[in-house]
């Protein structure tokens, strides 16, 4: 979850991956994901990565960035 740091700004928590090349496994892993309707908020915590990075990888890849809804995915 994000905070607001003392100058107003949004800070990310600190996550593990954070900064470290995405792999083919995180690649098939995050299209997974999306396909199964989970948000940025979700694939980021479970790739260890702050939501700006798992958001700007969803679109290199160019699959669609969910929503904060989980509307994106399969019908169920």
């Amino acid at each position: 979850m994000s905070r607001v740091n003392s100058g107003g700004r949004i800070a990310e928590p600190h996550s593990g991956n954070s900064g470290t090349p995405w792999s083919e496994v995180d690649d098939r892993d995050i299209r997974w994901c999306v396909v199964h309707g989970q948000t940025v908020a979700e694939i980021a915590d479970f790739n260890c990565r702050p939501p700006t990075e798992v958001e700007a990888r969803i679109r290199a890849l160019r699959l669609p960035v969910p929503d904060s809804k989980n509307v994106i995915g399969l019908k169920r």
